[in-house]
């Protein structure tokens, strides 16, 4: 009767240490939990009306950081301070890049990293979804919408200014250079499963 009872706990113990592993599986990959190192920023925005700290920082719709703090400045600016994993931040090393939304429009921002001030980058599209930056950190992946369509016209806009050219001719959900930089990889939907092309730039 004894060896009875001792087996039904070890089969118990065995059974909560299981159940605990997968407790905590679960909040890991549901709660969007990020181990690695994280850069801190701070960044000046004209309007952060629907941000609050604990927000997600996304990069082509990827968490890589966390809203830290939101404070109001005297002439109505907010300071957002914010960090996010190093290896995925859009950065040319001295400027960091967002899209933030202005006056109902969806634009790329450059805010120094340091800190600053946000500049709205010209472009000649309706809305901007920003999406990556090359491996020599000279041009970003965006996408053109003006609506709520996925797929969009991808370009690649210089940082320093200059017209942007297209990125591909395929429209995509995201664009992103190959690490040799040569080549660009987008994913473009279709009624057939989902498949990545590769294309010469």
């Amino acid at each position: 009767m004894r060896a009875r009872a001792t087996g039904t706990l070890i089969k118990f113990g065995v059974f909560a240490v299981v159940m605990a592993m997968l407790t905590a599986f679960l909040f890991f990959i549901f709660g969007q939990y990020r181990t690695g190192a994280v850069t801190g920023y701070s960044a000046v925005f004209n309007d952060a009306s629907r941000l609050k700290t604990g927000d997600s920082v996304r990069v082509a719709g990827i968490r890589v950081g966390t809203v830290n703090g939101l404070s109001l400045q005297p002439d109505k600016k907010v300071v957002v301070k914010f960090d996010a994993d190093r290896s995925v931040v859009l950065t040319d090393g001295t400027r960091l890049y967002v899209q933030e939304s202005v006056n109902g429009r969806y634009v790329i921002g450059q805010v120094a990293v340091t800190g600053g001030d946000t500049v709205v980058m010209n472009t000649p599209f309706p809305n901007a979804c920003l999406n990556n930056i090359s491996p020599d950190k000279t041009e970003l992946v965006v996408g053109s919408f003006s609506g709520v369509e996925i797929e969009q016209p991808l370009w690649a806009v210089p940082v320093v200014g200059g017209a942007p050219r297209r990125f591909s001719d395929i429209p995509g959900e995201d664009g992103a250079w190959m690490p040799r930089g040569d080549d660009a990889t987008f994913i473009a939907k279709d009624e057939d499963p989902v498949d990545p092309f590769d294309q010469a730039i």
